[in-house]
């Protein structure tokens, strides 16, 4: 069993970096903020490898001042043009390319922790999914205890979003494409699923 301090940013970004190599089974990701900053295109790539591979990644965020009391189209699409919640806006739709495996939920927090599996969890000040500033002070625990890991999935298990978010247009233009290409299916034969999901691809490029 292991309990260590992560100092400052760079520890735990390293720890974030660790949790998107190292995962097998479910990441959790708890931050008031998510910036583009951190979520970065790299970090969009590594989560849809994730999610391709079956993994299923959680977010909740949101500062609950920043939060309306509900999230019409118009609304969420405010909400992510902000520096704050800025890299939401090339994640957002994850939810409806992989239902199973990804959710993103606004629970009204100012908690910052992240679960790797059973494996390992970190908590601490640092606002890993918005921040990579070195001038602050920053400090965490890292911990491969199980009871801990175990109380902190279900805490995030049984946090409740605070509003739920109306479906936005590009949402639904991307459902329609999933189910056209789903239907389209049984027209392909086996040596042509790579096709299919060239397919994909091109729909999800636009």
């Amino acid at each position: 069993m292991i309990y260590k301090l992560v100092y400052d940013t760079n520890e735990s970004l390293s720890v974030l970096n660790q949790a998107l190599q190292q995962v097998q089974d479910r990441l959790i990701m708890v931050c008031l903020w998510v910036r583009k900053q951190i979520v970065d295109n790299s970090k969009v790539q590594a989560i849809r490898n994730l999610l391709e591979r079956g993994i299923r990644v959680d977010i909740a965020c949101g500062y609950t001042s920043d939060i309306p009391d509900s999230l019409p189209e118009i609304e969420f699409y405010n909400l992510i043009k902000r520096k704050e919640y800025s890299g939401l806006q090339d994640i957002y739709t994850l939810e409806v390319e992989y239902k199973t495996y990804f959710q993103l939920k606004f629970i009204g927090t100012h908690e910052k922790y992240l679960i790797c599996d059973d494996k390992f969890a970190m908590i601490g000040s640092h606002n890993f999914l918005s921040s990579k500033n070195t001038k602050i002070k920053e400090i965490g625990v890292y911990t491969t205890d199980e009871k801990i890991i175990q109380e902190l999935i279900q805490h995030y298990d049984n946090t409740k979003p605070i509003v739920d978010r109306e479906k936005t247009c590009q949402e639904y233009w991307i459902e329609d494409c999933i189910d056209e290409l789903s239907r389209n299916i049984p027209n392909y034969s086996t040596d042509e699923y790579t096709d299919y999901y060239t397919d994909m691809d091109q729909f999800f490029s636009y």
